[in-house]
């Protein structure tokens, strides 16, 4: 399976953010154990990089950047994938380049914490880290 990552479920691991951290690391975690095929859209990297920069540091950023594209590639996109963002009619244009970067790559899903920005009309599932990985529960009864 293709998984498109937010950047917000990417932060939530770098930043270690407390109430999310577990839920987006049990995310990442499945996809490694299950062999699925990361993406992160381009536009990712430097949104990253200014947020990771203004709490850790230029250098920080970079490491971080250099180790997370070792496990996910960038989606190839280009003028066309633009214009279908800029016409998609979400509020949020960044999540609108997310929907057309995992349109780009034919990913089966997206997983974020704004679920809810995507629309309901997508031909991508849109899943939070939680509805993607779910806690484990313990055994059944």
């Amino acid at each position: 399976m293709r998984v498109l990552l937010d950047t917000n479920v990417i932060l939530d691991v770098a930043l270690q953010r407390p109430g999310l951290f577990e839920g987006s690391r049990r995310a990442l975690e499945k996809c490694e154990d299950e062999g699925h095929e990361l993406r992160v859209a381009w536009h990712t990297l430097s949104n990253l990089f200014y947020l990771l920069r203004k709490d850790r540091g230029s250098e920080k950023a970079v490491d971080f950047l250099r180790s997370l594209l070792t496990t996910c590639e960038v989606t190839s996109v280009g003028h066309a994938d633009a214009i279908r963002a800029v016409d998609a009619g979400l509020n949020d244009f960044e999540d609108a380049l997310q929907l057309t970067s995992a349109e780009a790559c034919q990913a089966s899903v997206i997983i974020t914490r704004n679920k809810a920005d995507f629309g309901t009309q997508n031909r991508i599932a849109v899943l939070t880290p939680e509805e993607f990985a779910p806690a484990n529960t313990g055994p059944a009864i």
